[in-house]
């Protein structure tokens, strides 16, 4: 049983990268080469403060707003694994992406103050919102 489920969601994965409409948005993103995108990409955990609101929200304004991306697999394309995912009472789903943590040898100390950026899906995947908060 555990063999059939690791085989299935394996070739969901391939399908994805395969699939001709995911493989044109990924292009799209390869030819804009965007600086803010890798820098926002080499700071997964946020450890080194090259993440910032401002950044996610002109990222998010550039590829979701002017509806060039749009749903969970576009959002991780742009801004990459979230670093925490919630599926929320009402069916939304929450990705959550740690920026200007408090970190020790790239580990996020819970204890600190830090920001995050939420990005929100309806249940039907088909409205984004982006919501920055401090804590």
């Amino acid at each position: 049983m555990i063999c059939s489920i690791l085989i299935s969601c394996n070739q969901k994965k391939v399908n994805l990268l395969t699939d001709s409409n995911n493989v044109d948005k990924v292009q799209l993103i390869r030819n804009e080469n965007d600086s803010l995108i890798l820098k926002w990409k080499s700071d997964s955990l946020g450890c080194k403060h090259l993440r910032t609101i401002e950044m996610g929200n002109q990222i998010f304004d550039k590829y979701i707003n002017e509806g060039k991306l749009n749903d969970t697999v576009d959002v991780k394309l742009i801004f990459g694994n979230p670093n925490k995912r919630t599926l929320l009472d009402d069916g939304k789903i929450d990705f959550t992406y740690y920026i200007q943590m408090c970190c020790d040898n790239n580990v996020y100390l819970e204890e600190c103050d830090y920001s995050l950026v939420s990005i929100i899906f309806d249940g039907r995947n088909n409205k984004v919102v982006f919501s920055p908060a401090v804590m």
